[in-house]
């Protein structure tokens, strides 16, 4: 996940820098056109390679990435390539958003696990109250609550 963090943080870079250098310089299209394709090239491989490993082993995650590579090859064929460059990083940042809350549903899942009470107590026939561990409570045994 960082590296496609760092890919996307450069790209986001190339994209400023081709945005500054076309509002600067707008006689020279060429060199901004040139700066925002090299953003594109950054993103581009791996989420072309993620779209074609979600196109031969499909899931529902691989569908976003299809529809993104998608976007992009449509953005770049139009000669956007501002925009081509721009919905991938929009994809990694996506990512890395559900796998921080994924993660931290995981954390909560786990603590709430760990409060779950691991003893319970049985009461026998004659009244008394006796502690068991909770897997060893049977259908039909009268816990105290």
């Amino acid at each position: 996940m960082t590296v496609q963090l760092t890919l996307a943080m450069s790209t986001i870079g190339l994209i400023v820098l081709s945005l500054i250098w076309r509002s600067i310089a707008p006689q020279q299209a060429a060199i901004s056109d040139l700066l925002a394709g090299v953003a594109w090239l950054l993103v581009a491989v791996p989420v072309v390679r993620a779209g074609w490993h979600s196109l031969r082993h499909p899931d529902l995650h691989g569908v976003t990435d299809l529809l993104i590579v998608l976007a992009m090859l449509g953005a770049w064929a139009l000669g956007d390539l501002i925009t081509a460059a721009l919905l991938p990083v929009l994809m990694i940042f996506g990512h890395i958003l559900e796998e921080r809350s994924v993660m931290g549903t995981r954390q909560a899942i786990a603590g709430l696990t760990q409060l779950t009470r691991s003893k319970a107590r049985r009461v026998n026939v004659d009244g008394s109250l006796v502690v068991i561990d909770s897997q060893a409570v049977r259908k039909g045994d009268i816990v105290e609550i």
